[in-house]
């Protein structure tokens, strides 16, 4: 169990260190191939691992992200399947606007081929993170 809280918080790091230097060509190693995610502040979703690293490609070429730390990373497994709970801030500038921003982000891992991947993603936003 611990090996697996280990490789979990190695994953989360890799994942997050892909992103924030644009290395979007290994962000599809992270999510299942159905993978679902809840858009932030609607019921929408986007489904699939291109559609959800079209997101994240889609976030690095409009904004600007000067800062982006997690805090209070919870991590429970059940034998294939682990729920990760953080929260996040964030600073970023798209144009000429800053954000400085704070939410929670759920995922839900899938243990594949003695891989994780994401299969299910959400955020909230926080203003008291």
């Amino acid at each position: 169990m611990n090996n697996h809280i280990r490789d979990i918080e190695q994953f989360i790091d890799r994942m997050n260190d892909d992103w924030l230097n644009d290395r979007t060509e290994n962000l599809s190693r992270y999510f299942h191939k159905q993978v679902v995610m809840i858009q932030p502040g609607t019921q929408k979703k986007i489904v699939g691992r291109e559609a959800m690293v079209d997101s994240y490609q889609e976030f690095i070429e409009e904004a600007d992200v000067s800062d982006f730390r997690i805090k209070d990373l919870r991590i429970d497994v059940f034998e294939n399947t682990a729920i990760v709970l953080y929260t996040f801030r964030i600073k970023y500038k798209v144009e000429t606007t800053n954000y400085d921003e704070g939410g929670v982000e759920i995922l839900v891992l899938n243990l594949h081929n003695e891989h994780w991947q994401i299969v299910w993603r959400n955020q909230q936003p926080d203003i008291d993170v």
